[in-house]
């Protein structure tokens, strides 16, 4: 069984190099470049789509970056599937993704989006819009927590 993967990171330019590892040969080629972002590029999270009864889906990378921008991108060929530049008020720097409906992860899927505001969003994956903003906090909500099931969540200060 050959072990490999892709290994996402941003930089100070606002692109995203996805590059893609062998853990066999431990070796890294250069993958696709997600180029969109006008600010420095400060969260990143992998997630799958489902697929329907004839696919099994694919996997597709959300970034954020310092001006509150948030994009979804096809990791197979680099195109940015989405963007909601006013996704986040504030830098976020956390984003994580939960299922909710299903045990199993194959539920409506949604993306946490937390950093330097008081407030956390809860965005839809499909269509990155914010559905839910929790507010309340006397400071920026800068450590977020996704419990084990995918649908429990702890916000701490």
């Amino acid at each position: 069984m050959r072990a490999c993967g892709l290994a996402a990171h941003g930089d100070l330019s606002g692109e995203n190099p996805a590059t893609q590892y062998s853990a066999e040969a431990i070796s890294l080629s250069p993958g696709t470049l997600l180029v969109g972002h006008n600010s420095r590029i400060t969260a990143l999270e992998a997630m799958s789509t489902d697929g329907d009864a004839k696919s099994t889906g694919e996997w597709i990378l959300i970034s954020a970056s310092e001006d509150g921008d948030v994009k979804k991108w096809s990791i197979p060929d680099g195109r940015c599937l989405q963007s909601n530049s006013s996704a986040f008020i504030g830098v976020p720097t956390y984003l994580g993704t939960l299922s909710v409906g299903e045990k199993s992860g194959t539920g409506t899927k949604f993306i946490l989006c937390a950093g330097t505001s008081n407030e956390a969003c809860i965005l839809d994956s499909t269509s990155l819009e914010v559905v839910r903003v929790w507010g309340g906090h006397l400071d920026w909500v800068s450590c977020t927590t996704l419990l084990g099931d995918g649908m429990s969540i702890v916000l701490r200060r």
